[in-house]
């Protein structure tokens, strides 16, 4: 898997663009917001992957159900 979101603490932020090689994309995005209701985003270009934006008011059953889902399709 390839994370595109830098980790340090400096530019942090609330949004994680990630690749899952070998995967389709728009595929995953299509099924996890029609079978799981998540919304996240297909990325295509410079960042070709997936596009989480969890906030402060997600708690962190809702941030393991995300990442659940999303690996159903893996």
């Amino acid at each position: 898997m390839g994370l595109f979101t830098p980790t340090g603490s400096e530019t942090s932020a609330g949004v994680v663009v990630f690749e899952i090689p070998g995967q389709d994309h728009d595929e995953i995005f299509e099924g996890v917001y029609r079978t799981h209701h998540l919304g996240c985003a297909a990325m295509h270009g410079l960042f070709n992957g997936l596009r989480l934006s969890p906030h402060l008011y997600n708690t962190m059953d809702q941030v393991h159900a995300a990442v659940e889902a999303i690996a159903a399709y893996v």
